[in-house]
Parts: C-alpha cells; structure tokens; sequence
C-alpha cells in the first residue's frame, strides 16, 4: 500500500485479491450500502454480507471500493466493519419510502447509536 493511501486510509489493511461476491438461487454473498465516500480518490465502504432471498443477513466484512466502468467494483482494502453502521444502512433502506425517515435517525441517535456520516 502506498504512502498516500496509509495516511488517507490509515485504518484499511491491503487485500490480495477481491473477496468472493456469488450467489445461488439468491443464497450467498454480495457486497452492500456506501458509506465514507472520499471525493478525492473517489472511493467509498461497502459492506460484504451474507444473504438469503437476496436479503442481508450477516455482515461478513467491509471493503474501500471504487466502482467500475463497466459495473462491478475495483477492491482497495479491506476496512474495519462497525456493526453500528450495518444497523443504520439496514434502517436508511428500509425507510427511505418513508416521510418520517429523519424521526428514525434521531431515534436512533438519542438510543446512543454511533451514526456514520450523512451521504
């Protein structure tokens, strides 16, 4: 990993190869939400899940990504995974139909709940 990138990204370790992102029948893993999104390298966090019925169930790690041209994902580094953010990603999703959103976000904020940055 490269200077640039260790002061930026000091938390994110180096990965090899990208991690495995297959389904079958909607059973397997698939990579989820985006959160510190950097301007600048024009990357961002994506969550690895577990999913049934293309449902995320378990959170399996979290990955900086950039996205592809042609779709799909360039993988940077593996990042830590705050469990605090899946439940927020999982709350945006399931609100966003929703006028009272916001109310969900403060809910969550006066329980304690550590948020990640608004998008």
């Amino acid at each position: 990993m490269n200077d640039e990138r260790r002061r930026r990204f000091p938390d994110m370790t180096p990965i090899t190869a990208p991690p495995s992102l297959a389904s079958i029948n909607g059973i397997g893993t698939q990579l989820n939400g985006r959160r510190d999104f950097d301007a600048d390298t024009g990357t961002y966090v994506a969550t690895q899940t577990f999913a049934v019925v293309f449902v995320p169930l378990i959170a399996v790690g979290a990955y900086r990504v950039a996205d592809a041209p042609s779709g799909g994902w360039y993988f940077v580094g593996r990042v830590p995974y705050l469990a605090t953010t899946a439940l927020t990603d999982y709350f945006a999703r399931r609100m966003a139909g929703r006028a009272d959103a916001a109310a969900v976000f403060d809910d969550l904020r006066k329980a304690g709940v550590a948020l990640p940055a608004p998008r």
